[in-house]
Parts: structure tokens; sequence; C-alpha cells
């Protein structure tokens, strides 16, 4: 009987089957925490799980933390010292933006950072829980005057 079993089993897995639709994964789902403790060498972020790091502290001395991982800094004296980005006179170290003109497309600048955002004229042009901002015209500190309205994360009512 068990052998019939396994015979049943093995030719199962000889049928043809649809495959199933290929994920794209991207980085591991994050694991759930409430405090540091469960995330070994990481941080629990709240709204993310286990993390490398929440803040620049959390990191070497030769390290940011972005995107909540620890990344290297990069030094520089002037503009051909970075391969990538703009130097940041000030800091001394290679950043990926300095305005938003460093950006490229629909982006502005914030933080040294390039900040993607989705230009809209009404609210169709928009992606699901958020409105362009029709009614302010207004833009974030550091980006162009451009004439582009801005897709914004609905405000609860």
């Amino acid at each position: 009987m068990l052998v019939g079993a396994l015979l049943a089993l093995a030719s199962a897995c000889g049928e043809k089957r649809e495959a199933s639709p290929k994920l794209d994964v991207g980085e591991p789902p994050p694991v759930a925490c409430q405090v540091d403790g469960e995330c070994g060498a990481g941080r629990c972020d709240p709204l993310r799980g286990c993390v490398a790091c929440l803040f620049d502290s959390d990191c070497g001395a030769d390290f940011h933390c972005t995107d909540r991982k620890c990344q290297a800094i990069k030094p520089c004296q002037s503009q051909p010292d970075c391969a990538e980005g703009v130097c940041d006179l000030n800091l001394l170290e290679c950043v990926e933006c300095l305005r938003a003109e460093d950006c490229s497309g629909t982006a502005h600048c914030v933080s040294s950072r390039c900040v993607p955002y989705t230009a809209c004229q009404r609210e169709s042009d928009c992606p699901a829980e958020q409105r362009c901002n029709t009614g302010t015209r207004s833009r974030p500190r550091g980006a162009p005057n451009r004439s582009e309205l801005k897709c914004q994360a609905a405000l609860a009512s």
C-alpha cells in the first residue's frame, strides 16, 4: 500500500502543470520585530522589520545609514573625485545630489538623495492612495520651480 502511494505521488510529479507566476521578490520580506534584541546585530524598524541601521550612529565611523543599510562614505575634494553623484564641498564626500538639477527625470533632491515623484495634472494620473496636489502647486524644499504637479500621499480624513 505504501509502495502504491509512493508510485502515485511519483507519477503525479511527471504531470504537466501550469507554471506558477514568477514573483519579483527583490529583497527578502522583512522579519517582523518589536525590539532591537529580536534582530541580531541589526535594529528593529517598527514599519519595516529588522534592518541594518536606523541612524548613522548605528554604522561604523566611515559609513552612513542610507535606506536602512550602512553605506561607505566616499570622500572627495572636488567633483572629479566622484565617479557617481556630486561632491558636497561642505561634507567633503560624494552624494547623490545637492539640488534637483542633479537628479534625472521626475525626481527632486531631498537630504542629498534623488527622490522620484509622479507628475500629474489630475487625480487619475496618480497611483492608488495618492492625490494630485492641484490645489496648492506646492513643491518640496530644494525642488526646482517646475510646472508639473506631483502626486502625494492622501491625507487621512
